[in-house]
């Protein structure tokens, strides 16, 4: 296991070593393992390495990043320890000290050259970690020493996806800032704009009737989401990226009820021809949920009204079928037809 995946009762107990090192070496471990500066000096003054590691490839610097020790992350870089050194997960300390939010450690790893652009076996870096994470402070200092802000893991995922997905707003502001590519697509096509297309996510707690966890971000954030399409649309977001089942960002906006930001999209003038999996158009799901003000926007835009699903449904039936006399009416007055 990891060390930078496990909890800080384990991850501060004393490391298993499976192969032979000197009493000194092990000394030193179990030193660094619960925050022990004089007991790890002296172990290196016996002769530990300052760079052992135990069987999961973590060294005596990366438990130092755990419990955030600046003493004994110095007494380590003084004594020479390596700064990129990798665990069996590719992570250094770099990565384990952004992923455990120890800002006392982050500054002291980057000022002895810690590789901020270091990649972890799943591709991951430590902005990657930051952005996730939402720690705006890290974000801008990792920016500061050269990270790359459009770095993909193994999936595909940016920074700026990680941040878009988990809602961190002041993160992504500093990617953009930054110059992170817009434009990058994870491994299912998603982008930064089709993520944010699709409004915020739902609180989990408020759906079971209980407290948010959350504070104030679940009434702010729609208002927020919509200012970062518009930010994003500003700054040459392609408006017509599609994932891998065909979602465009408009197509996701509809779909998952987001009205105010289709309307910004639709300012665009995106692309309305497309269909998800290949089965209806933006209009169409549209007509069918009764998006009276969206359904005019497309029209205008030039929407196909004659176009039919995979069950050869137009979308002026849809709205039929479901009531939507509001958007009958806007259909027909444009000349739709069953």
């Amino acid at each position: 296991m990891r060390l930078t995946a496990i909890c800080l009762s384990a991850a501060l107990a004393t490391p298993a070593l499976a192969f032979a090192v000197s009493p000194a070496d092990k000394d030193l471990l179990e030193a660094a393992s619960k925050g022990e500066v004089a007991k790890a000096s002296a172990a290196i003054a016996k002769g530990a390495s300052p760079d052992v590691q135990d069987t999961d490839g973590s060294s005596s610097l990366m438990y130092a990043a755990v419990s955030n020790h600046a003493g004994l992350t110095n007494l380590l870089l003084a004594k020479g320890a390596k700064v990129d050194l990798k665990d069996r997960e590719g992570a250094t300390a770099l990565h384990v000290a952004v992923d455990r939010n120890s800002q006392a450690v982050i500054p002291l790893l980057l000022a002895k050259g810690a590789d901020v652009n270091s990649k972890e076996k799943n591709g991951r870096t430590a902005l990657l970690i930051a952005a996730d994470r939402g720690k705006a402070p890290i974000v801008k200092m990792l920016l500061g020493k050269g990270a790359d802000p459009s770095a993909k893991a193994s999936d595909g995922r940016t920074p700026l996806l990680h941040a878009v997905n988990s809602e961190h707003f002041d993160v992504v502001k500093l990617l953009v800032a930054a110059g992170a590519d817009l434009n990058a697509a994870d491994t299912t096509g998603h982008t930064a704009l089709g993520r944010a297309a699709q409004g915020c996510a739902p609180d989990e707690a408020e759906l079971r009737g209980e407290k948010s966890s959350r504070g104030s971000h679940t009434k702010t954030c729609p208002n927020q989401m919509l200012a970062l399409v518009r930010l994003l649309i500003s700054k040459g977001a392609n408006v017509n990226a599609r994932t891998t089942d065909g979602f465009s960002p408009i197509l996701a906006a509809i779909a998952n009820d987001q009205k105010d930001i289709a309307k910004a999209i639709l300012e665009k003038k995106p692309d309305l021809t497309g269909s998800v999996r290949g089965k209806r158009t933006a209009l169409m799901i549209a007509a069918a949920m009764g998006y009276a003000d969206i359904v005019k926007m497309m029209v205008d835009a030039g929407a196909d009204l004659k176009a039919k699903d995979y069950e050869g449904t137009t979308a002026l039936k849809h709205a039929e079928t479901n009531g939507h006399r509001a958007v009958v009416e806007i259909l027909k007055k444009a000349g739709a037809t069953e």
